[in-house]
């Protein structure tokens, strides 16, 4: 058990890189300053950290607050000069606290350690604390555009919260929430002002944080090209995801909105000018066609961002951008100014030494992948993906080391948010470990910085307040803590609620967001009720008592209503459909004869577009059924044609031998579909001629394989997982059925058609089914009753989540939320 001396200073966040510890006590009724730097931001931080009554004297004697404005030769001669100036040394005394630093900012960094120690008690523990960072560059970065926007009231409280955790540099990515003048109609009512833009700047300076503009400069263009007055410069003229990199307008509209945000930061060191997802660059319009079909897609993104990265530095800015359409096309790599610094982001990633996958290209690459790719791509990255201490496996951050050796400054980049999932919160421990492994990496990589990102599109910033403070800690300090040790760091420094919090904590995400996924266990691993209940219960005690920062538990206290909306849709459908399957003797088809797919790939262009199903016999909803083994190369599916899969067959014929089945259960999903759209229709031809036939309707008895609905009129969930270890994103495979009206009659074979719609089907199995025995009975449950209890539920939530997050966001963008959270699409 650790003293209470030891774990106040263990409890520090950032833990500083050198703690010794005395068992003495200092305390003292009024704190007399005496401080050396002039530098007017430290005096008002003395003002804002200490207790009131506090006074400056001039005399070191009297003082028993001492700043030093020299370096303390304790601090290691090894360092950078950029680190060494946020280098600090606090010792404190029966007597005297003495904080050493050459820089007012390593200064401040020491007052925030001593601001810290006091949260925890008025009375300081001795010893003394040598600490610099590990990471020059340790940033958090908000999207404003996409949802959940803090008031500005807010986001000063949010630049203040962020120097205390010691980060340096904040990314706002504006969009529609700068009120623009040259396209005013783009920018919400409550757009920030120029002058609220430069308090937020000066705050940030006072707080010695930068504050880094962000603009999406080529893709991520909704809440531009939604507007009619910009809808010409569309890469696809339905589309409103990029602008056309060819058109000499994009180009002209992109710098006009940078000369507005910089004439606001002038001063910017830095600025992000994004480049990520540019999915469909090239695609359309016939300049950029012509330059694509000729193998030139890399020139055209380097036309585009090499030249944008000029016009930036002969500003006087530094230009940042996202790695993953530099990895995707590096072929001009060696062309862009090494000024740019590389942001590699990897969501997804967490603690483990060594990958299953690796993540580019455009997406995961598994194993099976690699051979797929060009003989110049595997040359340039094989020897990053996999290095002789991980082989066979990937190493984890490739990019790191792979932007570095080419001479490019590296940050990595590890996120907050839920990006692949409808729901308010992210979960605990998945984005602690994301945090800490990347900064890990960033620092074996001898790489820059790290940013944590938050993108609000499901989740307020204010749900991410545990992996933010794990991002300024593992920044500062990089090493190997297991998740519940921080956690437990955490609620002592931030919430005060005595050990209670970590159980609830693990609780939350043993129940949301398992570690394991449920594969074709779905129905056996939904949380009971009671559990949900007991949880919340939990929760709204801790909510009740938090003598500190209660955000975090107002801002997820919504998300329990939520879970019990989805809770309760997903078990009702399950009791309603499941009868309909009958009981009997199942017999699983052999399909291997027609593979042309394979479920590491549904995608047939997108690598990672995977469903990680082991081969073998499985049962799945009292259903037998036999996953082909697609490893290696071998295909284990049939995937139709459409648009994104245009090599595709049109029709697959199934021979069934003139086999008898009263029911035929088709496991498959679908990719690219859209709600009500039939995709496919599976016919079946009886021996005597008859035929029958099921069509495929997405939305009805097929969903999509990537974050698809859980809740259909015509089919269940049969197998739901992740693409990988390291990827929580829900992927779905379903199971739909075709009912034999006169079961004597033999079926001589079912044919496969595609509709030639936009959406394909990816069908793994097929299992004919022979009724014996009793067979359930239909479901009793009042539908009437149970769709009232779903809609008290979701108006329910709804209205928390109101009352919460008026708090907190820009009243605009409360509904935005609750439309993309949509409460109402697990109603029956």
């Amino acid at each position: 058990m650790k003293s209470s001396v030891a774990g106040r200073f263990g409890n520090l966040i950032p833990l500083p890189q050198s703690i010794h510890i005395r068992p003495l006590t200092f305390a003292t009724p009024t704190w007399q300053v005496c401080c050396e730097n002039t530098d007017p931001r430290i005096r008002a931080s003395l003002q804002r950290l200490l207790p009131r009554g506090w006074k400056q004297v001039e005399s070191p004697r009297e003082a028993n607050l001492l700043l030093i404005a020299r370096e303390h030769a304790s601090i290691p001669d090894s360092l950078s000069p950029p680190i060494r100036k946020e280098a600090y040394r606090l010792e404190i005394t029966p007597r005297q606290v003495q904080l050493w630093s050459g820089e007012a900012r390593g200064l401040f960094y020491g007052l925030q350690t001593l601001s810290q120690l006091l949260t925890q008690s008025h009375s300081l523990p001795c010893g003394v604390i040598v600490d610099w960072p590990d990471l020059e560059m340790r940033g958090m970065h908000l999207t404003l555009g996409n949802g959940h926007m803090p008031t500005y009231d807010r986001l000063r409280e949010i630049i203040r919260q962020l120097a205390h955790f010691k980060f340096n540099n904040l990314h706002l990515e504006y969009d529609a929430s700068f009120q623009w003048e040259r396209y005013p109609f783009i920018a919400i009512p409550s757009a920030l002002t120029k002058d609220q833009c430069r308090s937020l700047i000066a705050l940030a300076e006072e707080n010695f944080l930068e504050l880094i503009p962000t603009i999406d400069s080529l893709g991520h263009q909704e809440l531009y090209l939604c507007h009619k007055e910009l809808q010409h410069l569309r890469e696809l003229p339905n589309s409103n995801a990029e602008l056309c990199a060819s058109n000499p307008k994009s180009k002209i509209f992109i710098q006009n909105l940078w000369r507005e945000v910089l004439e606001v930061h002038h001063n910017a060191r830095h600025v992000n000018i994004t480049g990520d997802e540019v999915f469909r660059l090239g695609r359309q319009c016939p300049r950029c066609q012509k330059r694509t079909r000729l193998g030139h897609q890399a020139d055209l993104f380097f036309d585009y961002y090499g030249e944008l990265s000029r016009w930036m530095l002969e500003r006087g800015h530094r230009p940042m951008m996202w790695h993953d359409m530099l990895a995707s096309h590096p072929e001009r790599l060696r062309d862009y100014p090494r000024e740019l610094m590389i942001l590699y982001w990897n969501y997804w990633g967490t603690d483990a030494r060594k990958w299953e996958v690796t993540h580019g290209l455009p997406s995961d690459l598994p194993h099976g992948d690699i051979a797929t790719l060009s003989p110049q791509l595997r040359k340039l990255y094989s020897r990053y993906w996999l290095h002789p201490l991980t082989a066979p496996h990937f190493t984890p951050w490739p990019y790191l080391r792979f932007f570095a050796e080419r001479g490019f400054d590296t940050l990595g980049a590890s996120s907050g948010s839920p990006v692949l999932e409808e729901f308010p919160f992210a979960g605990f421990a998945s984005r602690i470990k994301n945090a800490k492994s990347m900064a890990a990496g960033v620092k074996a990589a001898g790489g820059k910085g790290l940013l944590h990102t938050h993108w609000g599109s499901f989740a307020s910033i204010e749900t991410a307040w545990t992996d933010i403070a794990a991002a300024g800690d593992y920044a500062w300090k990089s090493r190997e803590e297991a998740t519940e040790s921080f956690l437990h760091r955490y609620e002592a420094q931030c919430l005060g609620t005595g050990g209670r919090f970590v159980p609830v904590a693990k609780q939350y995400d043993q129940l949301i967001y398992p570690d394991t996924p449920a594969e074709f266990h779905v129905s056996e691993r939904l949380p009971t009720v009671a559990q949900l209940q007991t949880l919340q219960k939990k929760w709204t005690s801790l909510q009740a008592t938090c003598p500190r920062h209660t955000t975090l538990f107002d801002a997820l206290a919504p998300s329990f209503d939520l879970a019990n909306v989805q809770l309760t849709a997903i078990r009702h459908s399950i009791d309603h459909l499941r009868p309909q399957l009958g009981n009997g003797r199942d017999e699983p088809l052999d399909l291997s004869a027609a593979f042309n797919g394979r479920t590491q790939r549904i995608l047939p262009g997108m690598t990672g577009s995977c469903l990680n199903m082991k081969p073998g016999r499985h049962t799945a909803l009292g259903i037998s059924l036999k996953i082909a083994d697609g490893r290696q190369g071998r295909y284990n599916a049939l995937i139709l044609q459409g648009d994104k899969n245009p090599q595709g067959p049109r029709h697959i014929e199934l021979p069934l031998a003139n086999k008898n089945y009263d029911r035929l259960f088709f496991f498959h999903t679908s990719a690219y579909g859209g709600k009500g759209e039939e995709i496919a229709r599976y016919q079946i031809e009886f021996a005597n001629g008859g035929i029958d036939s099921l069509p495929v309707i997405v939305g009805h008895n097929i969903g999509d394989w990537f974050q698809g609905e859980q809740i259909l009129p015509a089919a269940l969930v049969a197998w739901q997982g992740f693409s990988n270890t390291h990827d929580r994103g829900r992927r779905m495979l379903y199971v739909s059925w075709w009912k034999n009206a006169t079961p004597s009659r033999p079926i001589r074979r079912i044919t496969l058609t595609t509709s030639q719609t936009g959406g394909h089907v990816t069908l793994v199995a097929i299992t004919g089914r022979r009724l014996q025995g009793s067979q359930p009975a239909p479901s009793r449950q009042n539908d009437d009753l149970i769709t009232q209890k779903m809609e008290q539920q979701a108006r329910r939530f709804e209205a928390h989540y109101r009352d919460i997050y008026r708090k907190f966001c820009v009243l605009e963008h409360i509904p935005l939320a609750l439309q993309k959270l949509n409460a109402a699409r697990y109603r029956p």
